[in-house]
Formats: structure tokens, C-alpha cells, sequence
């Protein structure tokens, strides 16, 4: 995570952006532009998983 709040792909370099309304369950980058869509807060005990 970048200073901002910001979740940077490392082969991309894209940011992680709020999803589209039409799908929210689909994780959309786009360029990084340090926009409120792009700036994410982790709260509590956050904890990485996968499926």
C-alpha cells in the first residue's frame, strides 16, 4: 500500500480502482490518478486469503 492509500499492481503499475457499479465483483485497475475511487483503508485485523 502507497502512502495515499493506493494498492499499486507491481507488473502493471495500475492502481486498484473502486469496482464499476455494474459488476462489484469485478477488481478493476486503472492508471494510478490518486483519486478517492483509488485510496483504500484497512481496519482491524485485516488478513490476506485466498481462494
Amino acid at each position: 500500500m502507497l502512502q495515499d492509500g493506493s494498492l499499486k499492481h507491481v507488473n502493471s503499475g495500475r492502481c486498484l480502482q473502486k469496482p464499476d457499479a455494474r459488476d462489484v465483483t469485478l477488481p478493476v485497475l486503472k492508471p494510478c490518478d490518486g483519486t478517492a475511487a483509488q485510496q483504500w483503508v484497512m481496519n482491524g485485523s485485516f488478513k490476506w486469503q485466498a481462494n
